[in-house]
């Protein structure tokens, strides 16, 4: 498996593949406007943008097809991790969360996370920090995870 920057000509796939691990996961557990608002802020021209303001998208692939998708925020904050449904719990999402917090900047990185993903942020070493929060139908935990200077 390789870690790679997203090229921006990859935003449609990467998109798709967000959506896919979406729908295999997350969109259950919210509301049908909660879906709408996600798919907005994951659509193409979103991740484009998204990247074009800053932010690190990182892909994994092995044989050289994507299979996973991360994101970290001004080096503290990660926006978004999401594996193909048939490479879920293979180590994808651990090995994008490695690589996103290499790129951390902070001793404090924070991440606003689905409720059925909490305990894979867990396992990664972040802790709850407050109670549930909605914002468009999206519902999410906020937790975080402290780094030693």
């Amino acid at each position: 498996m390789n870690i790679r920057p997203m090229h921006i000509c990859e935003a449609e796939y990467a998109s798709e593949l967000i959506m896919a691990a979406f729908f295999h996961t997350v969109a259950q557990t919210l509301p049908r406007h909660g879906i709408e608002s996600f798919r907005d802020v994951v659509a193409a021209d979103s991740l484009r943008q998204y990247q074009k303001n800053g932010a690190l998208l990182l892909v994994a692939e092995q044989d050289h097809q994507v299979i996973g998708v991360g994101s970290i925020r001004e080096g503290r904050h990660i926006g978004l991790l999401f594996v193909e449904p048939q490479f879920q719990r293979k180590g994808v999402g651990q090995a994008l969360i490695k690589a996103l917090l290499d790129h951390r900047e902070a001793d404090t990185v924070t991440v606003m996370a689905s409720v059925p993903s909490i305990p894979a942020y867990e396992q990664y070493g972040f802790h709850i920090t407050g109670k549930l929060e909605e914002c468009a139908g999206i519902i999410s935990q906020p937790m975080q995870r402290e780094f030693q200077s």
